[in-house]
């Protein structure tokens, strides 16, 4: 079965085994050869490795085998953002929340990339609808403080930067599970699936507040 090598191969790359890891990822795409499963997994330990190349090609054909391979998407973007490529990391964070609208990762991705290329407007508007799907999602608040206080909104950047401590809090506590209004507002907010560009209705006259 492909998840058994995929498993096995995963925990000898995690023991330093990288040529053994390669070769079981092998045998698994034997019996599998589109399994994005497999080839994400793979590319994740070339670019541990240190072979870049190698780790993008395996997450290229995963997202060709599979468009809606929103990890494979995701990985390839953080790659790209670390070897210092920002506008092709900055559209496959588009294609990864293409692929999955709801995801607040993708969603706080793309914003941290419209922060950073000035355009605040989209930025606010990405992690609003963040906080809609995934209200006590930390990095999510934490990003927007961030983005409030640059430009100069330092009471709202004080209130979210105060809602991140308090979830975090909490979930020290072992109290971080969602309440039953959090849950029913996400399933609301999951009823229609934004697309990129929808998350920026009756937002952009955002920016006075």
């Amino acid at each position: 079965r492909p998840e058994t090598w995929q498993a096995w191969a995963i925990y000898e790359a995690k023991e330093g085994n990288t040529d053994k890891a390669r070769a079981l990822y092998r045998k698994g795409l034997r019996v599998d050869a589109d399994n994005t499963y497999i080839l994400h997994a793979w590319g994740i330990t070339e670019q541990q490795a240190g072979n870049p190349s190698a780790a993008r090609k395996l997450f290229s054909k995963a997202v060709l085998t599979d468009p809606q391979c929103v990890k494979a998407w995701e990985a390839w973007g953080h790659l790209e953002e670390r070897e210092g490529h920002f506008i092709r990391a900055h559209q496959l964070a588009r294609r990864a929340l293409a692929a999955n609208p709801t995801s607040s990762c993708c969603l706080l991705q793309c914003a941290r990339f419209e922060r950073v290329n000035g355009d605040v407007t989209i930025a606010r508007a990405l992690l609003r609808r963040a906080t809609q799907i995934e209200p006590d999602n930390i990095p999510v608040l934490q990003e927007w403080s961030r983005l409030e206080e640059r430009v100069g909104h330092e009471v709202l950047a004080l209130q979210l930067r105060q809602r991140a401590k308090d979830f975090l809090h909490f979930s020290r506590r072992g109290s971080g599970r969602r309440s039953a209004r959090q849950s029913k507002q996400q399933s609301k907010t999951r009823r229609r699936v934004p697309g990129y560009l929808d998350c920026l209705l009756d937002d952009r006259t955002d920016d006075s507040k």
